[in-house]
């Protein structure tokens, strides 16, 4: 069910490269919709950056990276804390109207098993 919701999110928005749920505390990456899937390393940098991002201090839910030519989503799950979305996107992603689809999506998924 979750790789329906994480392909749903990249057919919606083509400007999505990868989407994946992860376990950000142990760094684990559960699945990971992509057309070309990212080499392993690559994930696992993205959840490990994830993992710092959203473990500062004030507890963020959200983080946006953005550099010239792509844009890093990573958004807690409301329901699992220790869950994220981790996305990766380019650099002209309507990052207001993904937040809002990936919050929606997140605020239906049931916690991983």
């Amino acid at each position: 069910m979750i790789m329906e919701k994480l392909d749903s999110i990249r057919a919606e928005f083509p400007a999505c490269v990868a989407v994946a749920l992860a376990d950000i505390t142990s760094q684990t990456v559960f699945c990971v919709s992509a057309h070309r899937k990212p080499p392993q390393e690559r994930i696992d940098a993205m959840c490990e950056a994830a993992a710092q991002m959203l473990d500062r201090v004030g507890f963020p839910q959200e983080c946006v990276v953005m550099s010239e030519n792509q844009t890093l989503v990573f958004l807690r799950s409301p329901r699992e804390p220790t869950e994220a979305l981790l996305s990766i996107c380019t650099a002209d992603m309507d990052v207001e109207r993904f937040l809002t689809q990936c919050r929606a999506q997140l605020n239906d998924h049931a916690p991983a098993q």
